[in-house]
């Protein structure tokens, strides 16, 4: 299923207009949507305010984070709104939302789904600008070797903290049975 469906005559940027928040052991998460859908997730150590009503679909990716948090849920099902993305990312983030729950693939691997097996820096990149950590799963995007020593998801430091890459292992135990987020 592609993560986002091109929509005509779309705003090139999103006017976010609802919210909803959680905090989890792995940090405090934003759900943010615009008309359309959801746009973004924010996670980050730190408390979040944000000034803005929820609707129904940020309440329900809330409950579908907690659900996937507990290991209840494998995949998620939310209206996705493209319009804060390239038709480039977009094309990226479909490649990355094909990797299935529980399994991992490198980076070569990805840049070989999206089409080009010699941009695997291209794939890194991708992952790194994804608007929807954990609903679009980047952190089953791994090295050639098995290691993830990067991670941008959870915190604003760099990708090579031990914090976002204990955050991305954290993610893999979940997905591999080892751990209970929630």
């Amino acid at each position: 299923m592609p993560a986002f469906e091109m929509k005509k005559n779309a705003a090139p940027h999103p006017v976010l207009s609802y919210a909803s928040l959680c905090q989890t052991p792995l940090g405090s998460i934003a759900a943010l949507c615009d008309t359309d859908g959801l746009c973004a997730i924010r996670w980050q150590q730190t408390p979040i305010s944000i000034d803005l009503p929820d609707n129904h679909v940020s309440r329900e990716t809330i409950i579908q984070l907690k659900a996937y948090f507990a290991g209840r849920l494998k995949q998620f099902s939310l209206p996705l709104s493209p319009n804060a993305v390239s038709p480039k990312l977009r094309l990226w983030l479909d490649a990355i939302n094909s990797v299935p729950y529980g399994q991992t693939i490198s980076y070569a691997g990805l840049a070989k789904l999206w089409g080009n097996e010699k941009a695997a820096r291209a794939a890194g990149s991708a992952c790194q600008k994804n608007p929807l950590p954990l609903i679009i799963p980047c952190h089953r995007i791994i090295g050639t070797d098995g290691s993830y020593d990067r991670y941008s998801g959870g915190d604003i430091t760099a990708p090579s903290s031990p914090s976002n890459v204990a955050r991305k292992k954290a993610l893999l135990d979940l997905e591999a049975g080892l751990l209970t987020i929630l």
